[in-house]
């Protein structure tokens, strides 16, 4: 198979490291920076795009008939609509957990510069006072140590992990808040954003930006936090407020800052942090926590291992998925299980009422299926119910539990998971683990002994037993769960 185009479009962004490992995975052309009008042309015919803060919405993706898997050369996916590209069946890998041990230092280093002054007293000595001070000691700012502290993490995933174990270490007791509205059972205790802040001596900020992060710190939550506490945010620009928080700084609300990250970067020049009146509070670095040689080194690895498995992927998918072929791969499933069936042929019958007037009366329940993706197109769900019942996407959200909902595209269901839309049974779903689908089955259907599907493009009936067919689920490894759905 021929190697795929490549192209990465921000090769500056990774700091000159050696990016020989991914020109060898296929035919590549890097450049320095890509501006959003140069985006189209230098990816025309691109199978996979390589992007760290170029942006990629939907009418870019939609100009690219060539692109098959985008990968982002950092974690947070923010600057690729996913949605559309979930929709256009277009792959997106980000490069998870390169940076946790680096962005969790950057934390801890920042709370004890902020504790100590280091920049001051830095300045102090290199600009000649303390030679001329005539003192062996100064005291014009005072310092704090870090053990003893409470430290209030705001996001717990693995950055925000890493750092409640070094705060640990440091002597901090830890407290979290969650900005997902997922409640998990953590080691530590889990508070509200408006009581970690008013118990925190250190507040760090770890959460993506979305739309339930974006500004989550503002003016009425600075104001709720000790005028002992520090502030300091590595996660993303934009879940500060700015001019807030440059207010409560030179109010002395709070005792101090440190960001890595802006809602615009690079900062404007009027940017509120960068004219303090009292600067010694305020620690700011260019976005760069992420960014040790190290780290560097593993994401590179991280965007070569997500090419090369796209690839394999590509390489081993079966070239033919006729309904025929498919029909015997599921056949073959089956009879390699001892999962015992009955299997109507019949014309291809798109709807179930035309289905129906082949169908054999015997007393098994009529499912119809709903094949479904979450927002951001890494999670497949297919919904089995009573054909005798109809349901509502919204109605759906709410009762599975898993917010954003959208139909699977066809060209979602081909590229992703290998499948023709005809075949979106729950016998279509032989898959590899990477492409696990859950199940969610409809509690009627627990009524019944015996169910009735339409795989191989509606051009069957498979009729089986209940007990066989949670056989078979267990048997093919896709998961799945009785609820109610009406």
């Amino acid at each position: 198979m021929e190697k795929p185009e490549i192209v990465f479009l921000d090769e500056y962004t990774l700091g000159g490291a050696d990016l020989s490992r991914l020109k060898a995975s296929g035919n590549y052309t890097g450049y320095e920076n890509t501006s959003r009008e140069e985006v189209a042309e230098r990816c025309r015919t691109a199978e996979i795009v390589i992007t760290n803060k170029v942006v990629l919405d939907r009418e870019t993706m939609r100009a690219l008939p060539s692109l098959r898997l985008i990968c982002v050369a950092a974690t947070g996916m923010n600057n690729i609509d996913l949605e559309a590209a979930a929709e256009l069946g277009i792959e997106v890998r980000n490069a998870a957990g390169y940076s946790t041990h680096s962005v969790a230092e950057t934390t801890l280093g920042a709370a004890i510069a902020l504790l100590r002054h280091s920049v001051y007293y830095d300045r102090y000595v290199k600009s000649g006072a303390y030679a001329s001070s005539g003192r062996q000691f100064h005291f014009a700012l005072p310092n704090h140590q870090l053990h003893g502290s409470r430290w209030g993490i705001v996001g717990l995933g693995a950055i925000g992990h890493e750092v409640a174990r070094l705060a640990e270490a440091f002597g901090c007791e830890v407290r979290y808040t969650s900005t997902s509205g997922v409640a998990r059972e953590e080691r530590y205790p889990a508070l509200s954003l408006a009581e970690l802040l008013s118990w925190a001596d250190v507040v760090s900020i770890h959460c993506p930006l979305n739309d339930r992060t974006r500004n989550l710190i503002g003016a009425p939550e600075l104001e709720i936090m000790k005028r002992s506490a520090i502030l300091i945010n590595v996660a993303r620009g934009g879940i500060v407020d700015e001019a807030a928080l440059a207010t409560a700084l030179d109010r002395g609300s709070i005792a101090g800052a440190a960001l890595d990250v802006f809602t615009q970067e690079p900062v404007a020049a009027d940017n509120p942090l960068t004219h303090l009146a009292a600067q010694d509070r305020i620690l700011l670095s260019p976005h760069n926590a992420w960014s040790p040689a190290e780290a560097v080194e593993v994401l590179v690895g991280c965007i070569e291992r997500n090419i090369t498995e796209y690839c394999n992927r590509q390489w081993s998918r079966p070239m033919e998925l006729t309904p025929d072929a498919r029909r015997q791969r599921v056949f073959d499933y089956l009879d390699a299980h001892g999962i015992r069936y009955t299997w109507y042929e019949h014309p291809e019958a798109p709807t179930i009422d035309i289905a129906r007037q082949y169908w054999h009366d015997d007393g098994s329940k009529h499912c119809k299926n709903l094949f479904f993706r979450n927002h951001k197109g890494n999670r497949h769900y297919l919904v089995s119910f009573d054909c005798e019942q109809s349901l509502a996407i919204h109605d759906l959200e709410h009762r599975l539990r898993q917010g954003k909902l959208s139909f699977a595209s066809e060209q979602r269901m081909e590229r992703w998971l290998g499948l023709r839309p005809g075949s979106v049974s729950p016998f279509g779903l032989i898959n590899d683990a990477e492409h696990h689908v859950h199940l969610f089955l409809d509690r009627n259907l627990e009524r019944y002994d015996s169910y009735s599907f339409h795989p191989n493009d509606n051009r069957a009936t498979v009729v089986i037993t209940r007990d066989e067919f949670l056989r078979y689920l267990a048997a093919v490894g896709n998961s799945y769960e009785f609820i109610e759905l009406y």
